[in-house]
C-alpha cells in the first residue's frame, strides 16, 4: 500500500489535468501538507489506517490550533479551507480504490461566516497613500498607476499583475480582465484618473498602450506592500487609532468611485 506522501504527486497530477489553476493547487499541496505531517506524527500514513477517530482527531487539531505570531485560532474560513482540500483527497482516494470506504463523507465543514469589513479607508486616507509614492522615478509612476488601477476598478492583485495592454479599451473606459477567478473573462469599469495615469507609465517606458499583449506592469505579485508609505498614519474607522502603514492598501476602501 502506498504512503500518503507517495500518493499526494498522483492527485496533484489529476488536478491539473482537470484544469485546475496552479494557485489553487498550490493551495491543496499547503492544505494537504499539513495533514499528512499531522498523520505522521501519529504513525498514520497509509490510506488503510484512515477511520473516523483519525478524521475527527484532525478536525480537532485544526479547530484548536494557535498560530505562532498571534497566538488566535484560525479563522472558521481557514478551518474550512483545510478540511475541503482533505475532503477532496479522501473522496479521490476513494475513487481510486485506495480506500474502502468514502471517508470524505464524515469530513463536516464549518459553517460559513459572512462579514463586513473591520475597517476602511476615508476618501481622504486614500488620497494620502496615492500621494505618498515618490514620482520621481519610472517606478515611482508604475508604483502610482498600480495603485491607481487597484482603487478606481477593485480588480485582484494576482489579475493586476497580469493585465496586458491590449486588455485596456480605453474609448469605452474598460478592462478586460482574462480568466480571473474561477478561471473567468469578465469587463470592469476603469476611471479617467486611471487611464491617465496608466498614460504616464507608457510614455516612460516607450510603449504605445494597444496593439501588444505586453504586460502593463512588470511588478511581482505581492510586491505591492513594498511601495514606501511611511509618512502615512492611517486610523481604524471605529477605534481611531494608528494602524500599520503596511496594511493600508489591504483594507476596504469606504468608497471606490469610478475616477
Amino acid at each position: 500500500m502506498p504512503t500518503f506522501p507517495e500518493l499526494l504527486p498522483s492527485y496533484y497530477l489529476a488536478l491539473q489535468l482537470d484544469h485546475w489553476s496552479p494557485r489553487t493547487v498550490e493551495r491543496r499541496r499547503f492544505s494537504l501538507g499539513r495533514f499528512v505531517d499531522w498523520a505522521e506524527q501519529r504513525d498514520c500514513t497509509e490510506p488503510r489506517q484512515l477511520d473516523e477517530q483519525v478524521l475527527g482527531a484532525y478536525r480537532r487539531a485544526v479547530y484548536h490550533h494557535r498560530q505562532n505570531r498571534t497566538a488566535q485560532s484560525l479563522k472558521f474560513s481557514t478551518q474550512s479551507s483545510y478540511l475541503a482540500a482533505l475532503k477532496h483527497w479522501l473522496h479521490w482516494l476513494y475513487q481510486n480504490q485506495y480506500t474502502p470506504t468514502d471517508w470524505s463523507l464524515v469530513v463536516r465543514l464549518p459553517k460559513s461566516e459572512k462579514r463586513l469589513p473591520s475597517a476602511y479607508l476615508t476618501i481622504e486616507e486614500v488620497e494620502r497613500i496615492l500621494e505618498a509614492v515618490d514620482l520621481g522615478t519610472a517606478a515611482g509612476v508604475r508604483d502610482r498607476a498600480m495603485l491607481e488601477v487597484l482603487y478606481s476598478t477593485a480588480i485582484r492583485r494576482s489579475e493586476l499583475v497580469g493585465l496586458e495592454l491590449d486588455s485596456i479599451d480605453r474609448s469605452r473606459g474598460l478592462l478586460r480582465i482574462v480568466q480571473g477567478k474561477n478561471r473567468k473573462d469578465r469587463y470592469v469599469p476603469i476611471g479617467r484618473r486611471a487611464l491617465a495615469w496608466l498614460r504616464s507609465t507608457f510614455r516612460r517606458s516607450g510603449r504605445s498602450g494597444c496593439g501588444t499583449r505586453r504586460r502593463c506592469c512588470s511588478y511581482p505579485a505581492g510586491a505591492i506592500a513594498c511601495i514606501p508609505m511611511r509618512s502615512i498614519r492611517c486610523c481604524d474607522s471605529t477605534s481611531r487609532q494608528p494602524r500599520s502603514p503596511s496594511r493600508a492598501v489591504c483594507i476596504s476602501f469606504a468608497t471606490r468611485p469610478r475616477r
